[in-house]
């Protein structure tokens, strides 16, 4: 579902305005995502509590990531050669879907495909989309993401 973000998108601060106030642990959460090894020795529990935070903060940086017209023609890509499945409906004839979120608080719902054929959202099937760690992951793909991309490429 993610596509690769540029490093240096992940290191502007402009491009984070905001994600401290979302994430407890953003400096270490951070550092996680960017490979910078950790200067002090931390409990199980506070790696446990980094790697939640570093994977909830990656959607976020994801999801902004994705309205660049880098991040834009990355998602496109990986439409068109249909990473993220095909419509499971007969009349749509294996048509290429986007994810799309119904919420954008992290792991409050399922990520869902879009039709671009039919136009709303449909359930994914969980044992696929389970492999990448994405049918809770919200953020990620806002709602209105797969409008946008297709609005601006097709």
């Amino acid at each position: 579902m993610f596509c690769e973000v540029e490093a240096e998108f992940a290191q502007d601060s402009f491009n984070l305005t905001g994600l401290q106030n979302l994430i407890p642990y953003f400096d270490y959460a951070l550092d996680m995502i960017l490979d910078v090894e950790p200067t002090e020795v931390l409990s199980d529990d506070q790696q446990e509590m980094i790697e939640n935070d570093a994977e909830n903060l990656f959607g976020l940086i994801h999801s902004r990531f994705i309205l660049t017209t880098r991040g834009l023609q990355a998602m496109l890509e990986k439409y068109r050669l249909f990473h993220f499945g095909r419509c499971p409906r007969i009349y749509c004839r294996g048509q290429a879907c986007l994810p799309i979120g119904i919420s954008d608080v992290p792991n409050e719902e399922a990520v869902k495909l879009y039709c671009p054929k039919v136009g709303t959202p449909t359930e994914t099937r969980e044992r696929e989309w389970n492999q990448c760690g994405a049918v809770r992951c919200m953020a990620p793909v806002a709602g209105w993401f797969p409008r946008r991309l297709l609005f601006h490429f097709v």
